[in-house]
């Protein structure tokens, strides 16, 4: 009698040979548009707050070019927004200061943003001292668990890039900026589908992650672990007399409150007012 193979030995077969060979060769996916300015500064967006200009360079016949950010003074930027279908990235850029003072500086920033607002930035970083092309690198993913390892940020499905000058001098200040890249990879080894897992139960409040002072001189919160409905968030005057209150919404965590200078004390709760999450003070000159 011929024998058959057992159904489960069956199955495993077909689950292989039903791989996708582009997962097997599996390359770095590149998320940023243009971002050796040999395109000019086409999908980048130029904003100042200041007096300032932004330019594609080259220095030479056959030479590559970058994106030169010439400020008078204030602040001068490009931004590209980006959708990213993973928090597992690789970024790099290259740049240099064309001037070297304590009061003009370049700036690269990376932040998390969710189609609506920005919740917050994965990385910050300036310098006024390197006056020649310098590469950095960063992995976003490792990075940001290594500064805030309970956080989780997959909700966010895109980011936005800026590079800048700053400039509090009356002289102009310039940087260049090349090479920009945010690259996801794919996972090229083939693993076997784990067993079911309990569903996720929730494990702490919703916290306020950050508060601070804004550019309109406004309190500016964002949160963590908003549920989907009873998250509020109540300001009291130092005299006791509650003045603002609200549900943080659960896809836009994040509030702008505009009060005047003064001490004013937080609490954030579900149902009772009376045992809040979290209870404490900001203020403002």
């Amino acid at each position: 009698m011929k024998k058959c193979l057992p159904l489960f030995i069956l199955f495993f077969v077909l689950t292989v040979v039903l791989i996708p060979t582009n997962l097997l060769n599996a390359q770095p996916t590149e998320l940023v548009t243009n971002g050796d300015f040999e395109m000019g500064l086409n999908n980048w967006s130029y904003s100042s707050t200041g007096s300032g200009s932004a330019t594609s360079n080259n220095e030479g016949m056959g030479a590559n070019y970058f994106a030169t950010i010439e400020t008078l003074w204030g602040d001068s930027y490009c931004r590209q927004t980006i959708t990213i279908p993973s928090p597992d990235l690789k970024f790099s850029y290259k740049v240099r200061n064309n001037q070297s003072t304590m009061y003009k500086h370049y700036y690269v920033k990376v932040a998390l943003y969710n189609g609506s607002s920005e919740l917050g930035f994965l990385l910050d970083e300036s310098t006024e001292t390197i006056t020649e092309w310098m590469e950095v690198n960063h992995d976003i993913l490792s990075e940001f668990q290594a500064k805030y390892p309970s956080i989780d940020f997959s909700f966010a499905d895109s980011i936005r890039i800026y590079f800048g000058v700053i400039n509090n001098e009356a002289h102009p200040a310039s940087s260049d900026f090349d090479d920009f890249s945010l690259t996801y990879e794919e996972k090229s080894t083939p693993t076997v589908r784990p067993e079911s897992k309990p569903a996720w139960t929730r494990t702490m409040p919703m916290t306020c992650w950050q508060v601070w002072i804004n550019e309109d001189n406004m309190f500016e919160f964002i949160f963590w672990y908003p549920c989907k409905d009873n998250n509020w968030v109540r300001i009291y005057d130092m005299e006791g007399n509650m003045i603002y209150e609200v549900d943080v919404p659960l896809n836009n965590p994040r509030i702008v409150v505009d009060l005047p200078d003064g001490m004013y004390n937080v609490k954030t709760f579900r149902f009772d007012p009376e045992n809040p999450i979290q209870e404490f003070l900001i203020g403002k000159p």
